[in-house]
């Protein structure tokens, strides 16, 4: 029976490898890199297409049994877990756009959060932490938390384009951090203090210890993984995220956007766990935002609007044809100098 198992999951693995290449079925990920043999174009949806999206939307009838919601909901992570356990670091592409896309992170910048900050910023009476501990240098450096970093495939090409970056790399998927670790730079960017990475659900657990340690951050991003969770959940990880800022720190935000073509695809009850929620086949969840609601979730947790936008792309390979028409909300907020606190994770 075993043995069996294995046939099937092997089958239908090869199957899911041969759906994603032919765009059948989407990929998880998106939201700014070009794509060999891909054309990409930039669209604007006017009200008649979304209309015609919504109309649509609204014939996608019933929901996935309570109990099954319930089980998808409360255990996001294991499923997570699973996922990166399968696939390691071969489902998502790494993002070599992001310093483009928000200039806060490109080396040729000195965006610091705080212009207060000269020393060790953190509370702690032992000191920094020791994988940030050791130069004056270290302690100017800029931070980065990433919320949501799976293996790796932001902070990465972050630390490799901007060489002061420092950065804590966090998930809920142990797998993940798993992963992430034994990518080939981590050693030698964890021994000279610009990466740390730990098991963290932002949903769940308290905000971890190094972040306070370190005085908080001047960049917080959270790129496709507030999604993952329940709309219930979202405010929480929005106001984790906010916390760990330091004033005048940034929340840098991508994530699936309402009537994407992967909402569009989904079907009723066979899939639908809420509005706008759903779970794939293999266990892991997504939510599709509108712009009034990250607006709505960032004001509450006290952050200012800099940037918010709908990123609407159409992808035509061109060898098959086969479009993919994706739609991403991209934000950027700012946490004000009057903040009541610097940072406070309690």
């Amino acid at each position: 029976a075993m043995g069996e198992w294995r046939t099937a999951a092997t089958y239908f693995d090869a199957l899911r490898s041969v759906l994603v290449a032919s765009g059948v079925q989407e990929q998880q990920d998106g939201g700014g890199e070009e794509e060999a043999d891909v054309t990409v174009t930039e669209e604007t949806w006017d009200e008649d297409r979304e209309s015609e999206l919504r109309s649509q939307l609204q014939r996608q009838r019933g929901y996935v049994a309570a109990g099954w919601r319930r089980e998808y909901e409360s255990n996001a992570s294991k499923y997570w877990h699973r996922f990166y356990r399968r696939h390691r670091t071969n489902f998502f592409k790494d993002r070599h756009y992001l310093d483009k896309t928000f200039p806060e992170l490109a080396d040729d910048t000195d965006f610091r959060a705080d212009a207060e900050r000269n020393v060790y910023r953190g509370d702690s009476d032992d000191g920094p932490p020791q994988w940030l501990a050791g130069s004056a240098e270290a302690a100017e450096a800029p931070v980065l938390v990433d919320i949501g970093c799976g293996v790796g495939n932001t902070v990465f090409p972050l630390l490799e384009v901007n060489s002061r970056l420092r950065a804590v790399a966090l998930d809920f998927a142990k797998s993940a951090i798993e992963e992430l670790k034994e990518h080939g730079a981590y050693p030698g960017l964890s021994e000279s203090g610009r990466l740390h990475a730990e098991v963290f659900d932002a949903a769940k657990d308290p905000i971890p210890a190094v972040v306070s340690q370190i005085g908080g951050a001047d960049v917080c991003i959270v790129l496709f993984c507030l999604s993952a969770v329940p709309a219930e959940s979202h405010a929480t990880v929005i106001e984790k995220a906010a916390k760990c800022l330091r004033r005048g720190g940034r929340l840098l935000f991508r994530d699936y956007g309402r009537f994407d073509m992967a909402q569009m695809r989904f079907r009723g009850k066979q899939n639908r766990l809420a509005e706008n929620f759903y779970v794939r086949s293999d266990g892991t969840c997504s939510y599709f935002f509108t712009l009034e609601e990250i607006d709505a979730l960032c004001t509450a947790a006290g952050l200012r609007k800099m940037e918010l936008s709908n990123i609407a792309r159409k992808f035509v390979n061109r060898e098959t044809g086969v479009e993919r028409r994706r739609r991403w909300v991209h934000a950027k907020y700012e946490k004000p100098m009057d903040a009541p606190t610097a940072i406070d994770v309690a």
